[in-house]
């Protein structure tokens, strides 16, 4: 009697797992789907942010270095005008870079 009635438990067990399964297991591969939508949109979202850094970047670079080389010209220019003769001569601009 024990052996039916432990046999009937463990049959109704197993059936509810069953039910349980295939109630379930769909619903998990439909939520599936949309995660995954979100997590390649966010994949691409994130490539294209890294693309434009990396080209602003490169944007701000080659101002800074345009920039820098209009401001060594200039600095150039500057030099050279304080050390001609009627700039001063060439002792005010040592003197004048001493201090």
């Amino acid at each position: 009697m024990r052996l039916l009635a432990r046999s009937v438990i463990w049959l109704l067990a197993a059936v509810g797992i069953k039910a349980l399964y295939d109630r379930l297991v769909p619903k998990a591969k439909e939520l599936r789907e949309p995660a995954n939508e979100v997590l390649d949109t966010a994949k691409n979202s994130s490539r294209e942010f890294a693309e434009h850094a990396k080209a602003a970047g490169s944007e701000v670079l080659a101002d800074a270095r345009d920039r820098s080389a209009e401001i060594r010209e200039i600095a150039t220019d500057a030099i050279e005008k304080t050390s001609s003769p009627g700039g001063g001569g060439s002792d005010s601009a040592k003197k004048k870079s001493k201090r």
